[in-house]
């Protein structure tokens, strides 16, 4: 029998507020493992550890995370969440040579540094994440890498941060709606290359919600030294929701780098370093 559409918006809404709005990671997992049982589409188990949740799959991969909405993305499987953000990001066909440096701006919980760790375990991985409990967690998803509680930014600092709550975005740049505003550490990602000795990088994925032209001018000595950068370029700039894509290309272009790909549904830009890559 076909639903009314006010009976599926009904249901809709107490799903809503009956799962994701959840606000215990306990009482979260009872009622998804009730919502499970009679929804075989779910191929997922989630359980509470220390104020967190965890996925596990059939195939038991496990991610850790903080926020019940964020479930749905693990529906099926793990891997299939962390290669759906590889092809955001264009990077589901890149090759990852053995022992190369990833730089990860603006990392979350982690999923990009997972999901390149699909394809090479050798890889090394450094992750920038200035919000708890993202940075926690992003930790707990890499155990290989190194996740740095700070800012890449213009200039090695300390930084005001503007933050939703509800929708927990964050930014340097001051945007509409902020309800909590904290200071985070913030560093170049030029003194963190020289602090960590890196003189070569392979990938920098850039997501900073609005702040990417500030963290690449912070990063103009290792600019020469990237072969790829894969950056989120969306309209999230400050109050008036500006994408950075024009900055972006153009400090890019001027920098020896072109554009070899885009995914105009998410802003996203992959770039390659001309005298670094072969087409």
């Amino acid at each position: 029998m076909r639903h009314l559409p006010i009976f599926t918006n009904t249901m809709q809404k107490l799903k809503t507020r009956f799962l994701w709005e959840t606000t215990s990671p306990e009482l979260f997992c009872q009622r998804m493992q009730f919502y499970t049982f009679i929804s075989r589409a779910w191929k997922i188990r989630i359980e509470a550890q220390d104020g967190y949740l965890i996925a596990t799959d059939t195939r038991s991969a496990k991610i850790h995370y903080a926020f019940p909405r964020r479930t749905p993305f693990y529906k099926s499987s793990i891997s299939g969440r962390l290669k759906s953000l590889l092809k955001d990001y264009m990077l589901e066909n890149m090759e990852i040579p053995p022992n190369a440096t990833i730089i990860d701006c603006g990392a979350n919980i982690g999923e990009v540094g997972m999901g390149l760790r699909l394809k090479s375990k050798t890889l090394n991985y450094h992750a920038f994440e200035p919000s708890e409990p993202e940075h926690r967690l992003c930790q707990l998803n890499n155990p290989l890498g190194t996740c740095t509680k700070a800012a890449l930014w213009k200039k090695t600092e300390i930084l005001t941060f503007y933050s939703k709550k509800k929708s927990a975005d964050s930014s340097a740049i001051e945007m509409d709606g902020f309800d909590t505003i904290v200071t985070v550490d913030a560093i170049t990602l030029d003194d963190y290359c020289r602090q960590k000795n890196i003189d070569d990088v392979f990938l920098l994925k850039l997501e900073a919600e609005g702040a990417e032209p500030e963290v690449l001018e912070g990063a103009k000595g290792i600019l020469p030294k990237i072969h790829y950068i894969t950056a989120d370029c969306g309209f999230e700039r400050g109050k008036e929701r500006a994408s950075t894509a024009p900055d972006v290309v153009n400090l890019l272009l001027r920098n020896g780098f072109e554009m070899v790909g885009m995914r105009p549904e998410r802003t996203t830009i992959l770039f390659r370093n001309v005298a670094l890559t072969a087409n």
